[in-house]
């Protein structure tokens, strides 16, 4: 795709800014989510993403993720489930010493502690509030590897479309580590001490209006199908709008938006054919 810092259509301006960032070993973690979420979405959109490129002659950069980077998200994504996956162990056992506290406590096996200057009723009552704290933030670190885990599952589609489109080099060995699970994307948006809603948020947005916005160049340049359709949208728009978004005529995208170029075209045609209905 050409580098281009501006066009005056909101849709290609969008698109052709729109930068993929190939995931590296020195990534972040939150590098790895921001990449697996968009080559999942990219993965979604594949039939979409080929249409605009019949329509338009446009290519992607860094679309079509390499063997190297497609191995290093599946490292960091195994290592990074991993490390969520140590957090309820150790909560857990801790909550397993409350619960024994708490029972003996109250069939009077134990009393309270010596530096414990209230009753012993109001100690029972904190050691429920301290399980039951303990048990929600179990509750939390078991959403977090969920997450964790369904976001890292979302390699498993991203591959499957790279063997579809036979891309060179990849083994289905790679499918084996991979969870089948997948999250739901909206999930990934919030949640209790959820730390990675901001990045997740990012993607998800910026990957939504990279769909919408190829899917309505992909609306103007379609010969509509519908008979109703078709009379108040004469085929010709159409081709008006595939002429403005080839690959050709960069001042005139700069200079007028597809819209703007389109009615300009469509009233100097009707202009003509006025004329011609006196000949």
């Amino acid at each position: 795709m050409n580098e281009v810092s501006f066009y005056k259509d909101e849709n290609l301006s969008y698109i052709f800014n729109y930068k993929f960032i190939p995931f590296e070993e020195n990534g972040k973690d939150t590098g790895f989510m921001i990449r697996t979420i968009e080559l999942y979405k990219l993965a979604k959109m594949k039939h979409s993403i080929k249409k605009f490129t019949e329509l338009t002659g446009f290519e992607f950069d860094n679309i079509i993720p390499s063997v190297e980077e497609i191995t290093l998200l599946i490292k960091r994504g195994r290592s990074v489930v991993s490390s969520y996956s140590k957090f309820p162990e150790k909560e857990e056992a801790e909550l397993k010493r409350l619960i024994d506290i708490l029972n003996n406590a109250q069939n009077g096996k134990i009393s309270k502690p010596a530096g414990y200057h209230l009753s012993t009723r109001v100690w029972v009552t904190d050691m429920h509030r301290e399980v039951e704290r303990k048990e929600d933030s179990i509750k939390s670190d078991k959403d977090k590897i969920a997450k964790m885990n369904g976001l890292y599952g979302l390699l498993y589609p991203v591959i499957e479309w790279l063997f579809s489109e036979n891309t060179k080099g990849f083994k289905k060995e790679l499918l084996e580590t991979i969870p089948r699970e997948s999250v739901y994307l909206n999930s990934l948006l919030s949640g209790i001490d959820w730390e990675h809603s901001r990045a997740c948020k990012l993607i998800i947005s910026e990957m939504d209006k990279l769909e919408s916005c190829v899917n309505k160049v992909i609306g103007k340049c379609t010969i509509p199908t519908d008979k109703y359709e078709l009379k108040r949208t004469p085929a010709y728009i159409a081709d008006y709008y595939k002429n403005y978004y080839s690959n050709d005529n960069d001042n005139l995208k700069i200079a007028l938006t597809a819209d703007e170029y389109v009615h300009a075209m469509v009233n100097a045609k009707e202009r003509v054919q006025y004329k011609i209905s006196f000949m």
